[in-house]
């Protein structure tokens, strides 16, 4: 008789498939959102020899592979269009297209945005990678989807890994010597994907940009606070039996990176450049039917160093569609043209002349 039971699998969520062995040797599945689960045997063989990642999972029910397999799906889909959204070499349309639809999956699955952050902000992009350009497309379409007048999710991962990009190689660095060499493991790969994936170093990156440049690294705060619920967290124990430790000197390590840092004040706090992560702030505290979230995002955008005149443009002229009978909004949007009107960018003051 045999047994429902799976001995071993592999699950490759870029891939949308798995392999497992059972009772009835080697198989495979794939899932698609729209036709469910589809046998896939014949392409094992293709599968086992992808560089994709693989999970291992041993002595579970083809329901629990079935879970974990749409689970892995999810977030590396979420992931892959959100890369795409950076990739140059990829026309407009289809990048907006893939940041869309991440746009749509974030609204609704919290576990494959928070899995997508996390890598983000775990590895540092390569050199071609178009962020700027990814920031811009998030903004430059009117998209209603949700009432938001952008594609906001996205927005705000592309600008806090933008404005954090040059934190993430460093803190990463630091993480890889404790995994790798200092708390050496069997599978140090696997540990480390296991922090990463929990959002040790994504929280660690968070805190460096937004309170690195006036933390004191002496201050204890900055222990328990930010990295002290990931000492309960099981799957970590699992992989990391010296886990309080392994944090301890990683945030400590971390700390001291910020201390070398904050010499330099004028890369850190708020400067000129950061202000337009302000706008981020903003937007998570006021919706668009504010005229406070439109005030604010027109600031932040006025105060950069180096404007951005198109961004302007639209959110003036949202501002003043939205709001045409608020007086500071008016005030704003009037400074706003003035400034316009003193760049290079004479067409755009144009349009409004037009």
């Amino acid at each position: 008789m045999q047994s429902d039971l799976i001995s071993e699998a592999l699950v490759i969520g870029a891939t949308q498939a798995a392999v497992y062995w059972n009772d009835a040797g080697e198989q495979a599945i794939r899932w698609e959102e729209s036709e469910g689960f589809i046998d896939c045997t014949r392409q094992a063989t293709l599968l086992l020899g992808c560089t994709a990642e693989k999970r291992l999972l041993v002595n579970i029910s083809l329901e629990q592979l079935q879970d974990s397999l749409k689970l892995w799906t999810r977030r590396h889909r979420l992931l892959h269009w959100l890369i795409a959204g950076m990739d140059s070499s990829l026309s407009k349309e289809i990048r907006l297209s893939g940041l869309k639809l991440a746009e749509r999956e974030m609204s609704v699955d919290q576990d494959a945005k928070d899995f997508a952050c996390n890598r983000l902000m775990s590895c540092p992009l390569p050199k071609d990678a178009d962020l700027s350009g990814a920031k811009r497309l998030c903004c430059s379409l009117e998209y209603t989807f949700l009432d938001n007048w952008y594609l906001r999710g996205c927005s705000e991962i592309y600008t806090i890994v933008y404005y954090a990009e040059d934190l993430i190689e460093p803190i990463c660095r630091i993480l890889r010597e404790l995994v790798y060499f200092d708390y050496d493991s069997d599978t140090p790969d696997e540990v480390y994907r296991t922090f990463v994936d929990n959002g040790v170093v994504a929280k660690a990156v968070y805190v460096a940009f937004n309170l690195g440049y006036s933390l004191d690294h002496e201050d204890p705060k900055f222990y328990p606070l930010e990295l002290g619920d990931c000492l309960g967290n099981e799957q970590l124990q699992l992989f990391c039996p010296r886990l309080s430790d392994l944090l301890k000197d990683f945030t400590t390590k971390v700390s001291m990176l910020l201390a070398s840092k904050s010499a330099n004040r004028t890369n850190w706090g708020w400067s000129n450049e950061s202000l337009d992560h302000l706008a981020y702030f903003v937007a998570t505290q006021y919706e668009p039917g504010n005229p406070d979230y439109w005030i604010g995002y027109v600031k932040a955008l006025l105060n950069m160093e180096q404007c951005d005149d198109e961004a302007l443009f639209y959110a003036v002229g949202e501002m003043q569609r939205r709001f045409s009978d608020n007086l500071e909004c008016q005030i704003v949007s009037e400074y706003a043209f003035i400034e316009l009107s003193k760049t290079k960018s004479q067409t755009l003051h144009q349009k409004r002349i037009a």
